[in-house]
């Protein structure tokens, strides 16, 4: 998350390349057509912003989903996971966390979808740029910086790395006084919104380069170590380094607000995914959204509220496409369904198993509300756009 060119998708394309998510073929490609389209500086973040108008606009609209896992350390003779376009499945290597990465739009007008976003996460990666003027800009009082640490706090996630990008840039210069100032005025917003000191990690970095991105310095080894003042951890070993998220529901009822809604055609020839044996319906639904509580598998009939619709799964895909039979509180899935038309469902609505007398509609809610940066007078009519999770309503 963070302030509009702050380098959000460079920083996560650059990352997916350099830990092997990402095959060395499609990471070329992009930077091919980046560089016909007389775009050369945003060869990683077309890795992520995949949408034409994405790509002509020089921004993300959608919030993007990727997928990258780290591994625990090898056993003796084991491979090196760390090579350049490796595989990350080096010989000896075990799995150690499944990271589901969400890039989200920067811009203001997108506002909804970092929103989105946000609802899904257990981290927050905060990235601001070291730029003189461009940090200045997303810190002030209407600033994407502050906005976006407010909705990822409000959202729940109260951790928070914070990647102060651009260290490259020829004003900045990798100077360890810009980072520090950055730091302080950055952690003093935090800490007012509420994130304690233990919950807070920054680090300088570089997302064009690559320099701190999997690598505690530049990407080659041998080349200059320009922030010797910096000794810490790189972005990624963060992230490897974080505790294991709060203990999962996975024995509660089965919950997954619908963040997403595809129609497709379903039962060719190129569709592999375990489904219910006799079922092959000529169109399908998928549902997108991550499992916050129980699990859910193949078969299941589930409930779709409010509305009360009812379907049954046909099938599921977690990570990068990959079909299982089965999925857990904390997977970010697909899940195909028959019974139910693209029509008849909407993001924010939950899927729930047919039962499950707990889930209820309500007209009416309690709530305890704060205003932030409110213009004017709130009086009586007035009608707030409220987000709740992946919904959003007048």
């Amino acid at each position: 998350m963070g302030h509009h060119k702050a380098g959000k998708s460079t920083a996560a394309g650059h990352l997916l390349a350099l830990c092997g998510a990402k095959k060395e073929e499609k990471v070329n490609d992009c930077q091919r057509r980046a560089e016909r389209a007389g775009e050369a500086d945003l060869r990683y973040a077309w890795i992520l912003d995949r949408l034409k108008v994405e790509q002509e606009k020089r921004m993300t609209i959608n919030t993007n989903l990727e997928y990258f896992q780290t591994h625990k350390a090898p056993a003796a003779g084991g491979t090196d996971p760390g090579s350049l376009f490796g595989s990350a499945e080096g010989i000896g290597y075990k799995l150690k966390y499944r990271y589901t990465l969400l890039d989200c739009p920067g811009h203001k007008d997108y506002l909804r979808n970092a929103i989105l976003g946000a609802s899904q996460a257990d981290v927050c990666v905060l990235v601001v740029s070291a730029v003189w003027d461009e940090f200045e800009e997303g810190m002030s009082q209407l600033g994407e910086t502050r906005e976006h640490a407010l909705v990822a706090y409000v959202s729940g996630v109260r951790r928070m790395i914070v990647a102060v990008n651009k260290m490259d840039d020829e004003e900045v210069n990798f100077s360890q006084a810009r980072f520090e100032k950055i730091c302080s005025a950055v952690i003093r917003h935090l800490h007012n919104l509420g994130f304690g000191d233990d919950r807070i990690e920054v680090i300088p970095i570089s997302a064009l380069t690559g320099y701190n991105l999997f690598n505690r310095g530049p990407v080659d080894p041998s080349a200059e170590v320009t922030m010797p003042w910096y000794s810490g951890p790189s972005l990624y070993e963060h992230l490897d380094m974080l505790p294991c998220p709060h203990r999962r529901e996975a024995q509660g009822p089965f919950r997954m607000p619908i963040a997403d809604i595809h129609r497709i055609s379903s039962g060719s020839s190129s569709d592999t995914s375990p489904t219910v044996a006799g079922r092959c319906p000529k169109t399908a639904v998928i549902l997108a959204g991550e499992v916050t509580s129980g699990t859910v598998a193949v078969g299941d009939a589930v409930r779709v509220v409010p509305g009360g619709i009812e379907a049954t799964v046909v099938s599921i895909q977690t990570g990068n496409g990959v079909s299982e039979r089965k999925a857990a509180a904390g997977d970010n899935i697909g899940i195909k369904v028959e019974g139910v038309t693209s029509k008849e469902v909407r993001r924010g609505q939950v899927l729930s198993c047919i039962g499950d007398a707990a889930v209820g509609e309500y007209r009416r809610v309690e709530a305890h509300v704060v205003l932030v940066n409110f213009p004017g007078e709130l009086r009586a009519g007035y009608s707030p756009v409220i987000d709740i999770g992946t919904a959003s309503s007048t």
